[in-house]
């Protein structure tokens, strides 16, 4: 038997409240894993990393707090806070611009990262964010859309966040990843950021689909963003102009 309409819309509710939280918890795991557990050194990292770190964790809390008040507990809150959150996106985007040039201006990219392509990475990962961001703010009277485009604003940064968990899970697994170690070949690191990246998104679409009984456009808009933020950075960041603008910041 079908949803009624409002059922639909509990269900969707429910589930998007729980996908919007259950993707902040991990991306706050993810990172205070890495830093605080002596996978890098936090102390060695350029102020603007550590300044981009505190707007992202505003970033994500703010993310996890609208799911929550958004989902029918105080639409007037969650639209207050929504505007305030521009303010923080734009944050976002130049302190992780910012950071990107920090980062190979002190010589710190990881070793598994060519320059160019760390570059390209934050430059393709910050544009999509932005899209999304202007996207779901254009259609913040659609909530069906609204809603959609902003977890998809925070899937566009899973990308980094799945690094950090590949980072945990392969140095328990018995990999070496220490600084002085060979890395793997680009395309298993790649790979080992972009297959979940894929799944994360097509259990989203399955789950979407089975609530609806066909995929909301605006997931497919999500699922390009993922396909396009890896293609777009390996070919921006192998290409001329990024390979010499990230030669020249590098010492």
């Amino acid at each position: 038997m079908a949803s009624s309409p409002a059922q639909q819309f509990v269900k969707e509710n429910g589930f998007y409240r729980r996908v919007g939280l259950g993707l902040a918890g991990f991306a706050l795991a993810a990172f205070a894993i890495v830093n605080i557990g002596g996978y890098t050194n936090i102390f060695a990292m350029p102020r603007a990393t550590h300044i981009h770190a505190i707007v992202m964790v505003a970033w994500v809390a703010l993310f996890a707090v609208q799911n929550i008040i958004g989902a029918g507990a105080n639409i007037a809150l969650h639209r207050k806070l929504g505007w305030a959150g521009i303010v923080l996106a734009t944050a976002v985007i130049i302190t992780g611009l910012a950071t990107q040039i920090a980062t190979l201006s002190a010589g710190r990219v990881p070793p598994i990262f060519d320059p160019g392509y760390f570059l390209a990475l934050g430059v393709v990962n910050m544009t999509l964010f932005g899209g999304f961001i202007t996207a779901a703010i254009i259609n913040r009277k659609r909530t069906d859309w609204h809603r959609r485009l902003m977890l998809g604003s925070f899937i566009v940064f899973l990308e980094p966040v799945l690094g950090r968990a590949m980072l945990v899970i392969t140095t328990l697994a018995g990999m070496d990843n220490s600084p002085g170690a060979t890395p793997p070949p680009p395309i298993v690191i790649e790979m080992l950021r972009f297959v979940p990246h894929l799944l994360i998104v097509g259990a989203i679409v399955l789950r979407d689909r089975t609530i609806r009984g066909s995929v909301h456009p605006a997931l497919w808009w999500v699922l390009a963003a993922v396909l396009v933020s890896y293609g777009a950075t390996n070919l921006l960041g192998y290409s001329a102009p990024f390979q010499e603008l990230a030669a020249s910041l590098v010492p």
